[in-house]
């Protein structure tokens, strides 16, 4: 199964344990649709680049899940409908082959033009 990071912003005004109750949520809609949740972070209060809807700040969360494709517009329908979220995102993510393997670590990574000469300005 692919692996997906959803980043949700929050209102600022929710207490502990209303976050609490969107987390154990969110996670029971993923094992719900048949995927599993690798990794949650909980990034803290932070502020917007601009406001959203009069909010200018929020509560940051990133969820890092397996699941199949198809199972991904439930967890959709769950950030829309979810008030106490004011901005939500779900990204593919890519898997390193050392990951995929089993290996620990994401390697380096190779640039082919690191000593570009530059262009000749006219």
């Amino acid at each position: 199964m692919p692996l997906y990071g959803a980043v949700c912003a929050l209102r600022p005004e929710l207490s502990e344990e209303e976050r609490d109750l969107f987390l154990k949520g969110i996670k029971e809609v993923i094992v719900n649709e048949k995927g599993e949740v690798k990794d949650v972070n909980l990034m803290g209060m932070q502020k917007f680049a601009y406001e959203i809807g009069k909010v200018k700040e929020g509560f940051f969360i990133t969820i890092d899940f397996h699941s199949d494709s198809s199972k991904l517009d439930r967890i959709r329908e769950f950030f829309t409908g979810e008030k106490k979220i004011v901005r939500a995102m779900i990204t593919r993510k890519k898997i390193s082959p050392e990951k995929k393997r089993g290996e620990k670590g994401g390697g380096q990574v190779e640039s082919n033009n690191l000593n570009r000469e530059s262009h000749p300005r006219s």
